[in-house]
């Protein structure tokens, strides 16, 4: 299986062509504000340093959110061109989901934490074990003190972006991890048959709520 993904949910900007499960080309840096401006050229350098072809793609995979109002904006509607161009379906996947699956396979309970803007975070629980992730709880926008003060039961935090406030938390278990385009590839290829879109028109990121000015 052939996927091209991209990743623009935070400040990070990324763009990966994944092969079988393998990541055969990887394009990402954080670039705040910028992502409309460097995907497009991301996109081209990949195509020289991977030699893919688009009309050989499964499909597109698309970081979903919740993340930046505008980048995920940018992120969905430049892969929205490059599959309706070449007939392709586009993969939505959970941006929270994905950032688990970059610290690799644990047991236990975890709290992932993506800095939204000012004391604001968007946050999902999850527990992983028997070599399966479930969700515990659904995503919600959240401010610091709250979070803070809830952590009764969590194994483990990780977190991305909001780093003065995570240094305050008294955990032994505070991971930063990163988004990547490479793991919105990888769980699309796993989770292919049950979120591919293969007539995806009115798809839109997932905000999880209404957008708060930066």
């Amino acid at each position: 299986m052939k996927i091209l993904a991209i990743e623009t949910a935070s400040d990070i900007c990324g763009i990966a062509y994944i092969e079988n499960g393998k990541c055969e080309g990887l394009i990402e840096k954080s670039i705040h504000r910028k992502h409309a401006e460097q995907l497009p050229l991301f996109y081209q350098k990949l195509l020289k340093e991977t030699g893919l072809i688009l009309s050989e793609l499964d499909g597109i995979a698309i970081s979903i959110g919740p993340g930046s109002f505008t980048g995920l904006r940018i992120g969905l509607s430049y892969g929205k061109g490059l599959a309706y161009s070449h007939g392709l379906s586009i993969i939505p996947v959970p941006t929270l989901q994905s950032l688990v699956y970059s610290y690799g396979k644990f047991e236990g309970t975890v709290r992932v934490l993506l800095h939204s803007h000012r004391e604001i975070f968007f946050q999902q629980d999850f527990v992983w074990g028997n070599n399966c992730l479930e969700i515990l709880k659904k995503k919600q926008v959240i401010e610091w003190l709250q979070i803070k003060n809830d952590l009764d039961g969590i194994g483990s935090v990780f977190y991305y972006g909001g780093d003065s406030f995570l240094a305050k938390l008294d955990m032994s278990k505070i991971v930063k991890i990163h988004p990547s385009s490479e793991w919105i590839g990888k769980l699309a290829e796993q989770n292919f048959t049950n979120w591919n879109m293969e007539n995806p028109f009115e798809l839109v990121p997932d905000y999880t709520a209404p957008f708060l000015p930066h």
